[in-house]
């Protein structure tokens, strides 16, 4: 990320990361930790007649939480290439 903002052309400073990065930490940890309170809804709402969902809600999550990390790498790109674009037209 820190690559494709250092590129010419330059665009607006982002301000300070630190924001960016307690953003991340409360998005990955609701996306990682929501699926064993879904699963404690659906036993309370269905009783015994619950799905056994742990293991897909699991995935669901680390998986939302793998992208969320990747997240900023494609959008620091696409901002590149639009300064790029920008810059020649």
């Amino acid at each position: 990320m820190t690559l494709f903002t250092a590129l010419p052309p330059h665009g607006p400073d982002i301000g300070p990361l630190w924001r960016g990065a307690i953003v991340y930490g409360v998005l990955a940890n609701v996306g990682y930790s929501l699926g064993w309170l879904a699963e404690m809804a659906m036993k309370t709402l269905w009783g015994d007649e619950a799905p056994y969902a742990g293991p897909a809600l699991w995935r669901q999550g680390l998986s939302f939480s793998l992208g969320l990390t990747l997240l900023p790498i494609p959008l620091a790109m696409l901002s590149w290439v639009v300064r790029l674009v920008g810059h020649f037209f």
